[in-house]
């Protein structure tokens, strides 16, 4: 008799625990979500990289590592809203609609290696009027980014992501 309440205390103290951790790991999760960087940085890395997650920067490999699994995303999220929020401020809006084909004509520019506008390398794409648009990242821009200094005519699709207009480069042609 002894022998079954003991096994059936063990079993209602692990099934306790795992709650107790289940409403932790929610509470930590519900903290990702909100705007607060402070509490959802701090709690991402648990180290000293909150700073640099604050700042936009990435978690290294071995913040990512000491994280759990649901602040390995809250890393990756703070990172991707600190970018778009650089980016926000440097673009222009594009004035067309979201899946709209359309061509333009401008220089390639990095907004932070010939801007000096964001800390992560962002391709855009800098208009004859001085219009700064962002280009999505793919195999073209990077073929775009090799013929930096010409003027281009560049084919795409308006993509949004972030709250942000992109143009996803399908073509584009030295001119």
């Amino acid at each position: 008799m002894n022998k079954k309440i003991l096994i059936g205390s063990l079993a209602a103290a692990l099934v306790l625990t795992v709650a107790v951790y289940a409403i932790g790991d929610a509470g930590r999760a519900s903290a990702c979500d909100g705007n607060t960087q402070t509490a959802s940085a701090a709690y991402c890395t648990k180290t000293a990289s909150a700073a640099k997650v604050s700042a936009g920067s990435q978690c290294t490999q071995a913040q990512l590592a000491a994280c759990s699994q649901s602040a390995k995303a809250c890393c990756a999220k703070m990172a991707r809203q600190a970018h778009y929020t650089e980016v926000k401020d440097v673009a222009d809006n594009i004035p067309y609609r979201v899946n709209t084909r359309i061509v333009l004509t401008g220089t390639y520019k990095c907004g932070s290696c010939d801007l000096g506008q964001t800390k992560k390398c962002q391709a855009f794409l800098k208009t004859a009027e001085g219009n700064l648009y962002p280009l999505e990242s793919n195999a073209k821009v990077k073929e775009l980014k090799a013929s930096k200094g010409k003027e281009f005519e560049v084919v795409g699709r308006v993509h949004k992501e972030g709250g942000i207009k992109f143009v996803a480069v399908t073509s584009f042609k030295a001119l």
